[in-house]
């Protein structure tokens, strides 16, 4: 068996360098077709496919509050709601998440960066330590911000020079003074729901109440707008949201007047995972496969040229056949001359979208999910073999069975056109045409309705007239640092 594929790979390369404008056209076709099924696969991979980067991600959720009596969803939780969640024995950790952005001064120049307010177990809730100092202290309650805070790679690098001895330095986020604990490794990052929430740059903490928040939180009040948990080691998602409707309906009872029935309060979990991908994963899903049909239709091409090729080579086969080679033989010879070629292309747009790899990571929308996690791993590299192959086979199917169908005698004799083997072979190629014309009908239908919904989503009305109206920004030129305007600051512009 060896042997023989040995002897068709060797016969299959001297055949296309024989023909080397068809070579590279199906090389191209195949590449262009592999490279951008690969590429959104690469994308599909790293955010639909690969588990979150913590321990036991499994055990990871969401927490989202709902009111469906009134139609609202996702509300946030208040604080007390949150001491309830953490004593309710369901869960390990539950920590509060509040986005915001901060004025950052005591680095090497002042910076707007991303905060994270979060609970002190926030890291223990995760799993993650930091590459440097240590975390929050998930014993830590008392009120008020812990004035801590711990900085991520980037920031260490770009505002403190990568310096060892970072830890303990202060730092002032707007005008608070904080003390640097810790340092997160390379590629940490939080598990946002939106783009905002994503590329945390600092973490502090707090217990969400005391200064400069609420002495006593009121239940009713809902100030954190989400939250994440890990559940209880052996627990599973579908019993933690059991126990968690118990508790519901007991703080219900408990608490009539923060809980009005016509709200319906419920709490729902969600795995973590499916508040970090959002709602991308019917875009990426479609998208590829939009490219599997534009790789179907490289296919297809070259197996109409392949079979084009076929019919300049009937009468060799016919020779080849007389001499006494088996059909099956020919077949698995024609076969391997297209998994050759397949192989070829498959390298190539392999080759190709390595190195167009950081130009199309700059084409990707930063809102993209998991888009620091986008690599070329061992299941792209699986999946481009498998596509790669798979291509192969479709577009050498049809040679293959032009050369197992072909009438000896009549191929020997002919010496013109209209034999009944070239009306076979017309009848193949007329179908591939066919299934060509009816693919690329399917993806200029799908386009359509894109731009069609993309034209929609500019043209919607904003609720207000945004012609000649600014937005303003202070700057304090002294200390180089921005100064946000009070909220809703505009001003119309004569």
């Amino acid at each position: 068996m060896f042997e023989e594929l040995w002897q068709d790979l060797r016969f299959g390369v001297r055949m296309l360098r024989k023909s080397p404008g068809f070579t590279a056209i199906a090389v191209l076709t195949i590449a262009l077709g592999i490279g951008a099924t690969t590429a959104i696969f690469t994308v599909v991979d790293a955010t639909l496919l690969e588990p979150l980067p913590y321990p036991q991600p499994e055990q990871l959720v969401s927490i989202q509050d709902n009111f469906p009596g009134v139609g609202a969803q996702d509300v946030g939780m208040s604080q007390p709601e949150w001491k309830d969640l953490q004593h309710s024995g369901i869960f390990e950790y539950v920590s509060p998440t509040w986005f915001d952005e901060n004025n950052l001064t005591g680095g090497s120049q002042p910076a707007r960066v991303r905060i994270l307010l979060v609970a002190p177990n926030y890291f223990a809730l995760l799993g993650t330590k930091p590459q440097l100092g240590r975390a929050f202290n998930p014993c830590d309650h008392g009120p008020g911000l812990t004035l801590e805070a711990v900085i991520s790679d980037g920031v260490w690098k770009r505002d403190f020079g990568q310096d060892p001895h970072v830890l303990d330095k202060s730092l002032r986020l707007d005008t608070d003074l904080y003390r640097i604990v810790g340092v997160m490794p390379p590629g940490f990052d939080a598990p946002g729901r939106t783009g905002e929430e994503r590329n945390i740059e600092v973490w502090v903490s707090t217990s969400f109440y005391g200064t400069p928040m609420l002495e006593h939180p009121p239940r009713s009040g809902r100030n954190l707008p989400t939250a994440i948990a890990r559940l209880r080691p052996g627990l599973t998602l579908e019993g933690a949201q059991s126990k968690l409707d118990t508790l519901v309906a007991s703080l219900e009872k408990q608490y009539p007047a923060d809980y009005p029935a016509e709200n319906r309060w419920t709490i729902r979990l969600l795995p973590l995972k499916d508040r970090v991908v959002g709602n991308v994963r019917q875009s990426l899903v479609f998208l590829l496969a939009a490219v599997a049909l534009v790789l179907l239709i490289g296919c297809v091409n070259v197996a109409n040229l392949l079979l084009a090729r076929a019919s300049a080579r009937g009468r060799e086969m016919a020779v080849r056949q007389a001499l006494g080679a088996a059909r099956k033989r020919l077949t698995q010879q024609l076969l391997t001359e297209s998994l050759l070629l397949s192989l070829l292309g498959g390298v190539s747009g392999l080759v190709l979208l390595i190195c167009l790899k950081g130009f199309l990571l700059r084409l990707v929308p930063d809102s993209l999910p998991r888009l620091n996690q986008i690599s070329i791993s061992w299941n792209v590299l699986a999946f481009a073999l498998l596509a790669t192959l798979a291509a192969g086979v479709i577009f050498g199917f049809a040679p293959a069975l032009y050369a197992g169908r072909l009438d000896l005698m009549h191929v020997l004799k002919q010496e013109g056109r209209g034999s009944r083997g070239s009306v076979q072979q017309a009848g193949i190629r007329r179908g591939l045409v066919v299934a060509e014309f009816a693919l690329s009908l399917v993806l200029m239908i799908s386009a359509g309705l894109l731009l069609h919904s993309f034209w929609d989503l500019l043209n919607v009305r904003l609720g207000f007239n945004p012609q000649d109206d600014v937005s303003a920004i202070a700057t304090d030129t002294e200390k180089g640092a921005y100064v946000d305007p009070p909220a809703g600051v505009l001003a119309d512009a004569p």
